[in-house]
Order: C-alpha cells, then sequence, then structure tokens
C-alpha cells in the first residue's frame, strides 16, 4: 500500500494536468459592443499558449482566470468582467463596456469618449484625404497654403457607429494621447445632440469646437450652420431654433449663443 497508493496517485494527477482533455480551447464572449473579439481574443489566446518548464498553462484546473481578467480590466475599458472555466476546457468571458458617447477629433486622432469626455479608446488616425489645401498670395512674392481638417464623419459614422462627433479645433497632440472634453462641454453637446433629433428637417454632421468659453458649431446637411452654447439651456436654445425656422430661411448661420436673442445670416 505504501508504494501502490502513491503511485496511483501521482498517475492520476498527471493525468488531470497534462491530458489533452482538460487544456482550455474554447472561448466564448459576451457584452462586446466596440471591443472587436479579435482584439481581445489575442490577449486571450496569448495568455493561453503561455510556456511552463513543468506543466501546461492552459490546463483547466491551473488556469488562473482572476489574472486574466485582471489583465483585461488593465487593457480595455470596462465597468466589469467576469472569467469563469467552465469544465473541462472551455473559458466564459462577461464584459460590460464602459458607456461611449461620443467621437473625439484632435486633428490627428479619433478617440472614443465615455459620458464624462475621458477618452475610452483610440479608434483611428486622421487621413491624408481629411485636409483640403488652398493657397493664398498675401503679396506678389509669397504663397501661402492652408491645410482644412474636414472631419470624415460619413466613414466614422459607418465604422464605428452612430455617435455625435466632435472636432476640437483648439487641440493638437499625437494620435496616442489620452484627451478629454471638459464634462460640462460633453454634457451640453449630449444633450444638444439627442434634443435636436426632434428636429427632423435638420441632420448633425459634426461639432466643431474651437475653445468652450465661445461656444459650439454644429456642421448640418443644410447650407447654414448652428451656433450653440453648451453652458447655457439646451432646451430653450433647441425651442427658439425650432421656432425661428418655420419662419426663416438662413444660408450661413444660425446663432443661440446670446440667451433669447438669434442672429443669423
Amino acid at each position: 500500500k505504501g508504494t501502490f497508493l502513491p503511485i496511483i496517485l501521482i498517475i492520476w494527477v498527471g493525468l488531470l494536468l497534462y491530458y489533452p482533455y482538460f487544456r482550455i480551447d474554447k472561448v466564448s464572449y459576451s457584452g462586446l459592443n466596440i471591443i472587436k473579439q479579435a482584439e481581445i481574443d489575442e490577449i486571450v489566446r496569448d495568455q493561453l499558449s503561455a510556456r511552463s518548464p513543468v506543466w501546461p498553462i492552459n490546463n483547466y484546473f491551473i488556469f488562473n482566470d482572476a489574472a486574466l481578467a485582471e489583465l483585461l480590466t488593465d487593457k480595455f475599458s470596462l465597468n466589469s468582467i467576469v472569467v469563469n472555466k467552465v469544465f473541462p476546457n472551455s473559458l466564459s468571458i462577461q464584459l460590460q463596456e464602459r458607456v461611449s458617447a461620443g467621437i473625439y477629433d484632435n486633428g490627428e486622432g479619433y478617440f472614443l469618449l465615455d459620458e464624462g469626455g475621458s477618452s475610452i479608446k483610440y479608434l483611428r488616425g486622421v487621413r491624408a484625404s481629411e485636409f483640403f489645401y488652398s493657397t493664398s498670395t498675401p503679396t506678389s512674392t509669397i504663397e501661402k497654403i492652408t491645410a482644412t481638417h474636414i472631419p470624415d464623419y460619413k466613414g466614422i459614422l459607418s465604422e464605428f457607429g452612430d455617435f455625435p462627433i466632435v472636432y476640437d479645433r483648439s487641440a493638437r497632440g499625437p494620435a496616442n494621447d489620452s484627451p478629454r472634453l471638459e464634462l460640462v462641454t460633453m454634457r451640453g453637446l449630449m444633450a444638444y445632440y439627442n434634443e435636436s433629433q426632434q428636429i427632423k428637417s435638420i441632420k448633425t454632421n459634426y461639432f466643431v469646437l474651437d475653445r468652450s468659453e465661445t461656444g459650439i458649431t454644429v456642421i448640418t446637411n443644410k447650407p447654414f450652420q448652428i451656433k450653440f452654447q453648451p453652458t447655457a439651456d439646451i432646451g430653450g436654445q433647441i425651442s427658439r431654433l425650432q421656432l425661428f425656422l418655420k419662419n426663416s430661411r438662413p444660408t450661413e448661420y444660425v446663432d443661440l449663443r446670446f440667451g433669447d436673442r438669434i442672429y443669423w445670416k
């Protein structure tokens, strides 16, 4: 007995550790929205394929699901994540992404923003095709070339979903920065975007921000722009805009930033 039982125990443990039946090779996900499955799956598979000189890391009884959950929390913007091992060879990953509210363009790259105006995720860089060049000759000998950035709002919405896009002309920085909008500006922008949906004749293409104190310009699907103040009463500004558009046909802009007065051209 003193020899036989230890041998049986060693064989039993060896089967549990090395038998392929207990190697995790199936992974299921739930809750993915903005995060692409290929992005998170690459990290998970990399952890499952890690090597150890003694035993297989992807063994059901050895694999550290808590460590994987911690790693994914550090890599992605999540409210919560639960990683469970499912006997005998599977992983179940259930996650909740942070709520996405808008897309920020700093002239260098596009970033997904949460409801507080903080950057959640870098989406992609601004492409050369999004710049338009004009030449002027202020003197007889010098030509001045000006580059104007126009956000690819159709492409961004098609690629990443129906979010309001704000181009911050006051910002310039590397594409891998983590920008943010002031909370009051983000709230005002979202309030305008949501409440303006009731005006069926006008669609917002994107927003332009120069400085938060000077207001936000709305680039619309009409020939005219709309200027509003995100720190003021958004409902009142939308109501005045609706009344104004019933009887007026602006061609360049409508400015709602000055209390009960509307300036237009």
